[in-house]
């Protein structure tokens, strides 16, 4: 598994943290999750955006 450094503004930490708190996940776990996600969309939208041409 890759390791990253990532700096993040303090307001965004605070509100990845409290994600992370209520879904009883690690800071790294929620970023991981949220990544995905955030790919996973990204993905789909470029293969709508395709199909439609």
């Amino acid at each position: 598994m890759a390791s990253l450094t990532l700096r993040l503004p303090d307001d965004l930490h605070a509100t990845v943290k409290e994600h992370a708190n209520a879904d009883e996940r690690s800071l790294n776990k929620e970023l991981v999750v949220l990544l995905r996600e955030a790919v996973t969309a990204r993905e789909a939208a470029k293969a709508r955006e395709q199909a439609e041409g």
